[in-house]
């Protein structure tokens, strides 16, 4: 069940995430573009050859930088969102394949009870007669109540409701990558992640990854449900980056 999960949300996100990572890509170059030509307005102004002209470009620059980086911010946020309606798809997905796989199992065990069949008795054992420990219930209960649930069985997946900026060390900053992290938190009934799995990494280098994770364990979400009941579950997070030298 969850292997159908899992490959049914890497086929759904594949095409839709490089289509959003490329858009997020370009316009970073967009934003790059816009920012050299400011820069040489500031240097014609700081020369003094700048006319009133070059001052409302300058204006108009900023502007536009301005509105890029905040498209480039809402683009990133589709994208998370993007994820979580996926994730919610496959598993509807894959709880409609697990019905239809239940009815074919079920018309089988009819038609074989329909055949008569020579069972000689067998003896129930002392163990089978024996009611279980109480130590035994009650490690079982704690095991069910610590284990994640997987998303395919939720009633909601988890959503995030504080995000933490992710802070880029010095050396990233100035290494001229680019590409995009891709963590799975570990959320807790409260919303708090518990442990951060790295899932795809285009760079280990520079200290990127880790700041990602370190990022992701300061976030806060609502958490995932099962029945109504708030659970521990999986959330997935997605950071793009680009780093130029300024």
């Amino acid at each position: 069940m969850r292997e159908l999960a899992e490959s049914l949300v890497a086929e759904m996100m594949a095409e839709k995430e490089e289509e959003i990572r490329k858009e997020l890509l370009d316009r970073q170059t967009k934003i790059e573009d816009l920012q050299k030509k400011l820069q040489a307005s500031e240097r014609r102004a700081e020369q003094g050859q700048s006319t009133s002209e070059d001052q409302s470009r300058r204006e108009e620059l900023q502007q536009q930088i301005a509105d890029e980086e905040e498209a480039q911010r809402v683009r990133e946020a589709e994208l998370e969102a993007e994820r979580q309606r996926t994730a919610e798809d496959s598993r509807r997905q894959a709880a409609a394949h697990q019905t239809a796989t239940a009815v074919i199992e079920e018309e089988s065990r009819q038609a074989a009870a329909a055949t008569p069949t020579s069972v000689p008795p067998v003896a129930a054992s002392a163990s089978a007669l024996t009611p279980a420990s109480t130590t035994d219930s009650n490690t079982a209960a704690q095991g069910k109540e610590n284990a994640v649930v997987d998303l395919t069985e939720l009633d909601s997946v988890p959503v995030v409701i504080r995000e933490q900026e992710v802070e880029w060390p010095r050396a990233a900053r100035f290494s001229k990558r680019k590409g995009v992290v891709i963590v799975q938190a570990t959320v807790d009934t409260d919303g708090l992640v518990e442990d951060v799995t790295v899932l795809r990494a285009d760079d280990d280098e520079f200290g990127i990854t880790q700041a990602v994770i370190d990022s992701v364990m300061q976030y806060r979400f609502k958490p995932g449900t099962k029945n109504g009941v708030p659970v521990k579950t999986y959330a997935t997070v997605t950071k793009a980056y680009r780093f130029i030298v300024r």
